[in-house]
């Protein structure tokens, strides 16, 4: 009994190492494109419960065409761009999902030019934008095992350990 009160000791305080590095070793954005996504994807869980009326979810077209705050200054409708570079429609499924978890909007305007993103498209940018800023839970996982990205066990375990991702930063 000892021995095992002394192991879960040491998983806990192991778990909360790494998710310490997590945090100290993951970017926080290097170019004007990663800041934007590490705001969006980060204030998207700020935002107060069932505020947003609606959700403008894309590529680089929505972040550099929409404003949210110019409709709402006009029109007075409160909206939210959860939108990073090169989004695929797959990356905007789990996106809205997770959107989904606290907000209820009553519009969701999707950008259509991702319908036409052919897989072998897809950037490293657009992939670890979609996932790395995610809360961890179920859609996280989700998103990181769907057989369209078809993810190596490598490739999974760096986005959820980013430290594992971004060992050069030691």
């Amino acid at each position: 009994m000892k021995n095992i009160f002394k192991a879960s000791i040491f998983l806990i305080i192991l778990v909360l190492i790494v998710a310490l590095f997590n945090k100290i070793f993951s970017p926080v954005g290097t170019y004007e494109a990663i800041w934007y996504v590490v705001g969006a994807l980060q204030d998207m869980y700020r935002q107060e419960e069932d505020t947003i009326d609606v959700l403008y979810i894309g590529d680089s077209n929505v972040y550099a065409g929409v404003s949210p705050l110019e409709i709402y200054n006009t029109l007075g409708i409160t909206g939210f761009s959860a939108s990073t570079p090169r989004q695929d429609i797959i990356g905007s499924y789990y996106i809205i999902k997770e959107f989904l978890k606290y907000q209820n909007p009553k519009v969701v305007m999707l950008e259509t030019g991702e319908f036409f993103t052919k897989k072998e498209d897809l950037t490293e940018l657009g992939l670890s934008s979609e996932i790395e800023y995610m809360k961890f839970g179920a859609n996280k996982i989700e998103l990181i095992n769907d057989e369209d990205y078809n993810l190596s066990n490598k490739e999974k375990l760096n986005y959820i350990c980013p430290v594992l991702r971004y060992h050069t930063r030691y």
